[in-house]
């Protein structure tokens, strides 16, 4: 299979690799149909003392389940998932409840610590709770915001910013991580939404189709006039 492999800083090829077994019986493998670059795969292209020599980056993405091991009980083969970019053991203390990002045996695996998913297949392991099931058949446009621009958006507006006591929120992005948020707080915010875009057009066209009556556009010190009276409300 081709994939995407690190030999060191600003070193990176793609080339031929074996394809993933299964390691454990917890293991799935997965064929890969959507994969993100995201801020930490940037940074590992320019210097990632973690990563050894030869492993295949990426840690995000999407695809169809090829095989799973024994003790998987949540998929089966030809299922579409989401690849969680961090790998969940579902049973030490920091996964039950919900550290997810300091799981015991697992954490930021896929990419850096075992291969990942820029590659057209990866294993992952624990996959019961390292995977999540997406409809479709693995459609690169419907399902590749699924990915991290949602589940970020989501995680960031809802999980730490719902509060009941106000019916407004700013949002300080414009970008595709934007949108999560704007999709997310239209939903549980009881009235008014103030998106403060940064100034790409395009952004704020996007934000107007999702948002047409709640969504303003503001300029440098601008923002200001948007953001504190939402706060305050």
């Amino acid at each position: 299979m081709k994939a995407l492999v690190y030999h060191g800083p600003g070193r990176r090829f793609f080339q031929d690799r074996p394809r993933p077994v299964i390691k454990a019986p917890t293991d799935a493998i997965v064929k890969v149909t959507n994969a993100t670059i995201s801020g930490s795969d940037l940074r590992a292209r320019r210097d990632a003392p973690r990563i050894a020599r030869g492993r295949i980056l990426g840690h995000e993405g999407t695809g169809i389940i090829e095989r799973v091991g024994d003790r998987v009980s949540n998929f089966r083969v030809g299922d579409c998932v989401l690849i969680s970019g961090l790998t969940l053991c579902g049973t030490c203390a920091q996964c039950k409840k919900g550290d997810h990002a300091h799981c015991k045996k697992g954490g930021w695996k896929l990419g850096n610590a075992i291969d990942g998913t820029y590659a057209e297949y990866v294993r992952v392991p624990f996959a019961d709770h390292s995977l999540f099931p997406l409809p479709g058949a693995g459609d690169r446009d419907t399902n590749g915001p699924w990915i991290d621009n949602f589940p970020e958006g989501f995680m960031r507006s809802v999980f730490h910013g719902t509060d009941e006591r106000t019916d407004s929120a700013a949002i300080i992005y414009g970008g595709s991580v934007g949108m999560g948020p704007l999709l997310a707080v239209m939903q549980y915010y009881r009235t008014v939404v103030h998106p403060t875009l940064h100034t790409n057009g395009n952004r704020h066209a996007e934000a107007r189709q999702r948002a047409p009556r709640n969504t303003r556009r503001s300029f440098g010190k601008q923002r200001q006039h948007y953001i504190e009276p939402a706060i305050k409300k």
